[in-house]
C-alpha cells in the first residue's frame, strides 16, 4: 500500500510538472509574439538617450565614456527583459493564456504587434514623435473617425490612469535612489513626504503629456489597419483575458522601470559625490 502510495504521488508530481512547463512555455511564446525583446530593446537606446541629456543637464563635468559604461550597464536588456517577465507571468498566473496565444497567433494579432513595435521605434527620434502629436492636432481638427476609435481603446483599458501612475511611482523610485545614494555626509536628505509632495506635484504635467503622447503614438500605430479590425483589438482587451493581459502587461514594465529608476537615481548621486560606481 505505501508503495502504491507513493507511486500515486509520482504520477501526481509528473503530471503537475507538467502542467507548469506547458504554462512556461505558453508563457514563453506569448512574450515572443508581443515582441517583448523588441519592446525592451527600444527602451534601452530611449535610457541611453536620456543617459546622455542627464549627463548635460546635471553633471556636464563628468567623462563621457565613464558614465556611458555605467548606463549601458543600468540598461541591460537581458536583466530588463528577466524583470518584466518577472511581473508579467506572476500576474498572468490565473489567467486562461489559450485567448490570449489564440489572438496574438492570428494574422490581425500580428499585424498589431508589428505596427505598435514599428511605431514604438519610430518615436526614438523627437522629430519623429513632434510630426505625429502635430499630426494628432490636424486629425483632432478634421474630427477623425479614428480618434474616437483610439479614446475607446484608451478608456477601456484605463491607459492614462496606469501610465501617469507608473511615471510617477518610477520619480519616487529616482528620489529613493538619488537620496540614498547621497549618504549621510548630505545631511538628513529629503523625506519620504517630501518625495511624494514632489512626486506628486508632477501629475498634471505628467498627465497631460500621457494623454498627448498615447493619443499621438496609437494613431501612428493603428491608422493602416481597417476600422473593423481596430475595433476587434478593442474588443479583445474588453475580455476578460484581454483585461488580465493589459494589467499584467504593466505590473511586468512597471517593475522593471521602477528598478531602472532606483539604479539611475543612485549612480546620478554616487557621480554627482564624485564617488563613481
Amino acid at each position: 500500500m505505501i508503495i502504491r502510495a507513493i507511486a500515486a504521488c509520482m504520477i501526481v508530481i509528473a503530471q503537475a510538472g507538467a502542467v507548469m512547463a506547458d504554462r512556461a512555455a505558453d508563457l514563453d511564446e506569448l512574450a515572443r509574439l508581443m515582441q517583448f525583446a523588441e519592446t525592451v530593446e527600444i527602451i534601452r537606446i530611449e535610457g541611453q538617450n536620456y543617459g546622455e541629456t542627464l549627463i548635460e543637464d546635471m553633471m556636464p563635468g563628468i567623462g563621457a565614456k565613464s558614465w556611458n559604461k555605467t548606463i549601458a550597464d543600468i540598461y541591460d536588456p537581458v536583466s530588463m527583459l528577466a524583470l518584466v517577465r518577472q511581473g508579467f507571468d506572476a500576474d498572468l498566473s490565473q489567467t486562461d493564456l489559450a485567448p490570449l496565444l489564440g489572438y496574438f497567433r492570428s494574422d490581425a494579432g500580428r499585424e498589431v504587434v508589428r505596427l505598435e513595435i514599428s511605431a514604438r521605434r519610430a518615436f526614438v527620434d523627437a522629430d519623429v514623435e513632434a510630426v505625429a502629436r502635430q499630426r494628432l492636432e490636424a486629425l483632432a481638427a478634421e474630427q477623425a473617425d479614428i480618434l474616437q476609435q483610439v479614446q475607446t481603446l484608451i478608456d477601456d483599458s484605463d491607459l492614462i490612469n496606469l501610465n501617469v501612475a507608473g511615471t510617477l511611482n518610477s520619480s519616487l523610485m529616482f528620489f529613493t535612489g538619488f537620496y540614498e545614494g547621497l549618504g549621510p555626509e548630505a545631511g538628513d536628505g529629503a523625506t519620504e513626504a517630501q518625495m511624494l509632495s514632489d512626486v506628486w506635484a508632477q501629475e498634471e504635467a505628467t498627465r497631460a503629456d500621457a494623454e498627448t503622447w498615447l493619443n499621438s503614438f496609437m494613431v501612428m500605430a493603428y491608422q493602416p489597419l481597417p476600422p473593423e479590425q481596430l475595433e476587434a483589438y478593442a474588443a479583445f482587451f474588453r475580455s476578460d483575458e484581454g483585461r488580465d493581459l493589459n494589467r499584467a502587461i504593466f505590473a511586468g514594465f512597471d517593475l522593471m522601470f521602477e528598478e531602472l529608476s532606483y539604479k539611475l537615481g543612485l549612480t546620478v548621486a554616487s557621480y554627482m559625490s564624485s564617488e563613481p560606481l
